[in-house]
């Protein structure tokens, strides 16, 4: 019933942003190729995780067991089948959802609000439209890749250039490649808009830096806090998941592909019920 409820969450959340906003599969950080993506989860997933699980065993000893329900549930009633249910809900609709719910979405919307802040610090303007650009990142017109705040790698907002106006020609966003990862967010996604005079806003989340290395933190612990709070009452598990969503969301930050995040926590909840499993029915291994 979970496993349904969520695919079912994702899959309208996923459509309505599609049909709501014009977003394609690679505006909601789905990207080809994915063989690269997988590759990349692979070699993060040990970075990681490897804290994580240290700082779970040692919160563990002095707080005590994970109450996770499904844990519980296993612990009680060890049944081989049920044990199957939970791996494909653990690491197969879990990781998918939970991905889309607070990186993708959540962490993507954090940022074109701390963008706002910014542009409003910087110069005194807000986006036409604010809540057309807090949903899908569109100011006046298209983003510019050659935009000044977009080779910045200033922290302070005080040095951040005034944008500029320019001539608008009008494109999809639905062109963009794999190798434009800043495009790979449902909120930046843009439709094409009739040419003219118009404001040019540097929101391109794939630049270099151009929330600052301070700021761009903002977003991510936000979403990584939500994330832990989701867990709350699971025993120690909030604390050393919330750093595991750091990783996560910084994961997702550098590249806005939603595939490696999903490989990390797919791995992550593998490892856990393999753990489980050996204590269940191996208790002395």
């Amino acid at each position: 019933l979970f496993a349904a409820s969520s695919l079912t969450t994702f899959g309208l959340g996923y459509a309505f942003i599609a049909w709501r906003h014009g977003s394609t599969a690679a505006e909601q950080g789905v990207t080809r190729p994915f063989g690269r993506d997988v590759l990349l989860g692979l070699v993060a997933a040990p970075v990681l995780l490897l804290p994580v699980f240290l700082m779970q065993m040692v919160l563990q000893k002095v707080v005590g067991e994970s109450e996770h329900p499904i844990i519980l549930l296993l612990t009680e009633h060890p049944d081989p089948l049920f044990f199957v249910t939970a791996g494909i809900l653990a690491v197969g609709v879990a990781p998918l959802a939970e991905e889309f719910f607070f990186r993708v979405w959540l962490q993507g919307w954090l940022e074109n609000l701390t963008r706002a802040w910014l542009l409003r610090r910087s110069t005194g303007a807000m986006p036409a439209g604010m809540s057309e650009f807090l949903i899908a990142g569109r100011g006046d017109g298209r983003l510019r890749d050659e935009s000044p705040l977009l080779v910045s790698t200033s922290d302070s907002v005080d040095e951040l250039p005034a944008p500029e106006l320019t001539q608008r020609v009008p494109e999809r966003a639905s062109q963009s490649t794999p190798d434009e990862p800043q495009r790979a967010n449902p909120w930046f996604a843009s439709m094409a808009e009739p040419a003219s005079e118009q404001m040019s806003y540097p929101l391109n989340p794939g630049a270099v830096e151009p929330l600052g290395v301070f700021v761009k933190w903002i977003p991510i612990s936000l979403s990584s806090l939500f994330f832990a709070l989701a867990h709350w009452g699971n025993g120690p598990d909030p604390l050393p998941l919330f750093f595991l969503a750091l990783g996560l969301g910084y994961l997702y930050h550098q590249t806005h592909r939603a595939l490696p995040g999903i490989v990390v926590h797919a791995i992550c909840n593998g490892i856990s019920l393999l753990i489980l499993w050996l204590t269940v029915y191996n208790p002395g291994s």
